[in-house]
């Protein structure tokens, strides 16, 4: 016969397990509800940092939204990265293309738009395994 202290610690570690369990599947739920997660620039564990601000430029709301496109199933990679393109030709216009239009602006532009293309170029070259790995989350999770 098992003393009584053995039976309130069984009951205990029975009852944190209910409990871990229960948690476990709340959390996991709230991930496939919240969606994709996105990172900045760059891929997660890159050996090579990519900047989200390069020269004072903005690019992290594009690279976000990058990260977030190669998780739905709904997008294939040569569109989420023509889309990331696209993005960030949008902040090059916006944070250069104003009223007070100047030649120092538009060497400015110029550039913006070649490290545009740039970045496009980078994860046309490197971007496979990020995507694939997106994907994958994206079918674990039921992202659309």
């Amino acid at each position: 016969m098992r003393s009584r202290e053995y039976r309130k610690k069984e009951l205990m570690a029975t009852m944190f397990q209910s409990f871990l369990k229960e948690r476990i599947a709340r959390l996991e739920r709230e991930v496939r509800l919240a969606g994709p997660r996105a990172n900045g620039c760059g891929s997660e564990g890159s050996l090579i940092p990519v900047p989200d601000r390069p020269f004072g430029i903005n690019f992290k709301p594009a690279c976000e939204s990058h990260d977030k496109n190669y998780a739905r199933l709904s997008r294939t990679r040569e569109v989420a990265d023509q889309v990331f393109l696209l993005d960030l030709l949008a902040i090059c216009r916006r944070t250069f293309l104003n009223e007070k239009f100047n030649v120092a602006e538009r060497a400015s532009y110029i550039g913006c738009v070649h490290l545009a293309i740039t970045y496009y170029h980078a994860v046309r070259l490197f971007g496979k395994d990020a995507y694939d790995k997106a994907q994958v989350q994206a079918r674990e999770n039921n992202w659309k």
